[in-house]
């Protein structure tokens, strides 16, 4: 979920049977959630009037575990690790921190260089996902560029990713194939070739 409309409640249900699955969570300003790999824990991105705020819920009692973590900025992107007890959370000015979703405790963080914001057109843009696998977490930044990261955030696995944009265009958003083989990129706007450096476009991470 993402959202920038004042979200103060999010319901997490049960996909067999579309009942709840535990108690509805309540905070202000919600900007963004995700569940977390052990299914029973629900973070959340949200903010106040100058700073992001990073939270995490269990779900099936509605009750916030632990302390909330103060993000550097306003906060821009949440994702849930499928493999691994982590939540990755991006803030406004490009700072991500890795959070164990087991006890709130923040194991790695990371900023991009080059983040700046060219506009208010590229406001929503920028977010992060992990892969299916969890082996490789993937960010996207304001300047058209998704980074490929390992799994921790730590290292950076090569050059950043950019298709050739041409006009007043930006990259909006990508996909990751089911086996985390394949990247797909949206592009707003006009767009001359891949720039992926092969003839179909396909990348393998």
């Amino acid at each position: 979920m993402n959202s920038s409309f004042g979200v103060t409640s999010v319901d997490v249900r049960d996909l067999e049977s579309g009942t709840l699955a535990g108690r509805i969570v309540r905070e202000d300003m919600i900007e963004d959630t995700c569940v977390c790999s052990d299914s029973r824990t629900l973070a959340v991105m949200s903010k106040n009037a100058v700073q992001g705020c990073f939270s995490m819920y269990d779900i099936e009692s509605g009750q916030q575990k632990g302390t909330s973590i103060p993000l550097p900025a306003l906060g821009q992107s949440i994702a849930a690790c499928p493999s691994q007890p982590l939540a990755a959370v991006m803030s406004e000015n490009g700072n991500v921190q890795i959070v164990d979703c087991r006890n709130g405790e923040v194991i790695s963080e990371f900023n991009h260089e080059d983040w700046t914001w060219p506009d208010l057109f590229h406001a929503n843009q920028s977010r992060l996902r992990w892969t299916p696998d969890g082996e490789s977490l993937l960010t996207l930044t304001p300047q058209n560029k998704i980074f490929v990261r390992d799994g921790s955030g730590s290292k950076v696995l090569y050059a950043a990713i950019q298709p050739q944009i041409t006009g007043y265009g930006l990259l909006r958003t990508f996909d990751i194939s089911s086996d985390s083989s394949l990247l797909a990129t949206a592009v707003t706007g006009k767009k001359c070739d891949s720039g992926l450096g092969s003839e179909d476009g396909k990348i393998t991470l």
